[in-house]
């Protein structure tokens, strides 16, 4: 029996194909989408038990990486000082997630992004139940820690965060 090895140097085939599959994929699983202003494709998402949630997803050309972004809590035009410390926290906590500040819809916001790597041959597979399972997830994250990232916000000290993760856990 041969472990597995992952090719990183095989080429992802065409972004556009990859895209159309991608769309094809949502559209099985009845999620709309639009085109964002950055090339993105952003979806709301609603699974059964979660609130519904913004999700974003991206094609960096020519990785077969699709990354998928769900947008957590919108942010002011500042970033308090305790939510930097907060998100530097839970990646070092989290580790099959990044959260970060990024442009969302209306303004700032915090993400928390999954990457799916497909299989990268000359057409990367993507399969439903793994779109569905990373969305689902990313509204496991809101679920969890929504709430304690709008207190550090606003003003509450970043262990708030912290013990989110505890209760979690």
């Amino acid at each position: 029996m041969s472990s597995f090895a992952p090719d990183v140097t095989g080429n992802a085939g065409d972004a556009a194909t990859l895209n159309g599959k991608l769309r094809d994929l949502l559209r099985e699983l009845e999620v709309t989408t639009t085109d964002g202003p950055d090339g993105a494709l952003w979806a709301e998402y609603t699974p059964g038990g979660y609130e519904p949630i913004g999700v974003r997803f991206r094609l960096p050309a020519g990785l077969g990486i699709v990354a998928v972004e769900g947008e957590l809590v919108e942010l002011g035009d500042e970033v308090a000082d305790d939510l930097w410390i907060a998100l530097n926290y839970l990646n070092s906590e989290v580790s099959t997630y990044r959260f970060f500040v990024g442009e969302g819809r209306s303004g700032k916001a915090v993400f928390a992004r999954q990457d799916l790597l497909p299989n990268l041959e000359d057409e990367p597979a993507l399969h439903p139940r793994e779109l569905r399972q990373a969305m689902t997830g990313l509204c496991a994250q809101g679920a969890i820690f929504a709430e304690s990232l709008k207190q550090v916000q606003g003003g509450r000290s970043w262990h708030y965060v912290k013990d989110a993760l505890r209760a979690f856990r």
